[in-house]
């Protein structure tokens, strides 16, 4: 899922494309509906990833077509 995310970044987002097919639809539908999943901790988890990842590079932010922000690290 994560990789479909970033692939459609700058997009409109959809569970039906995130999800690749029918069955990822409904698996994804089930997964973000579910009352145990908590959307901050989802939030905190990949800035938490994003910060262990640009660590010791540069950051450089680049702005996108259709006003998406995106930050390229390099070392």
């Amino acid at each position: 899922m994560l990789e479909r995310l970033v692939a459609t970044a700058g997009q409109a987002m959809r569970v039906r494309k995130l999800g690749g097919n029918r069955a990822g639809e409904i698996r994804l539908s089930r997964f973000l509906r579910n009352a145990a999943i908590d959307p901050q901790a989802m939030i905190d988890e990949a800035a938490l990833r994003t910060a262990s990842r640009c660590a010791d590079r540069h950051i450089r932010r680049w702005c996108a077509p259709a006003a998406a922000v995106v930050f390229i690290c390099t070392r």
